[in-house]
């Protein structure tokens, strides 16, 4: 367990450490609450349509975008490929 909670220190300092995920992390919850506490005369749709739009936004953005632009500029996910370890636990960490 010491291990882990290790671990995911150091990936939550090298995530900090990127100003590609950095800054989004900084505005994107900004732009939710300003969308969702905008005040229409819908407000049912319109906070749906808010909540759709920050969710495939924030997806896009984070999981893919970043993501896959950081693993690949990382020499420590070739290091963690080589380690004995499967799968589920790597995503579990």
């Amino acid at each position: 367990m010491k291990y882990l909670v290790e671990y995911v220190r150091l990936q939550v300092l090298e995530l900090v450490r990127l100003p590609s995920f950095l800054l989004p992390m900084a505005r994107f919850p900004v732009l939710f609450y300003l969308t969702v506490g905008l005040r229409t005369e819908q407000p049912a749709i319109n906070t749906l349509y808010n909540y759709a739009a920050f969710a495939m936004l924030g997806t896009a953005m984070f999981q893919f975008g970043v993501g896959i632009a950081a693993n690949r500029n990382d020499p420590w996910n070739a290091y963690l490929l080589s380690l004995p370890a499967s799968p589920r636990q790597r995503i579990a960490a």
